[in-house]
């Protein structure tokens, strides 16, 4: 709520000193420009505030953002797509048959610009989907 009152005050005195020739007309004051001008601040800014200004969403898009720059931060020091490359690869080479892995590297490789070896991944899930519902 602070935010938004600081926002209101900073954009009405920028609106003030923006439109002050209006108000004056050879050193006389023209009230009706002002009471006008105020009015159409006043209702704008509760306009906005009703349709920006929800603290709680604030909060959950700091959150988000936060979350999001965690996990960009353990895929860097994971040694980043190519690093995350190489991991699903060493678990595949273990267990070949697991899909889920085929389905995440696939991803990987899209996320790496490598759409032939995610093209690859993706086969292979088919071809595994393919064998386990003969099963």
């Amino acid at each position: 709520m602070m935010l938004w009152l600081c926002f209101a005050l900073f954009t009405l005195a920028i609106s003030l000193w923006v439109s002050l020739p209006l108000f004056c007309e050879m050193g006389q004051i023209r009230y009706g420009a002002g009471l006008g001008m105020l009015l159409v601040f006043v209702v704008s800014t509760l306009f906005l505030y009703g349709l920006f200004g929800h603290e709680r969403a604030w909060h959950q898009w700091q959150q988000q953002g936060r979350v999001h720059y965690e996990l960009m931060n353990q895929v860097q020091q994971l040694g980043g797509l190519p690093g995350l490359i190489q991991g699903v690869k060493a678990r595949l080479a273990q267990n070949p048959d697991d899909i889920t892995g085929w389905q995440l590297l696939a991803k990987l490789y899209e996320a790496n610009r490598q759409p032939q070896q995610a093209k690859e991944a993706l086969l292979q899930v088919e071809r595994l989907q393919q064998s386990s519902s003969l099963r």
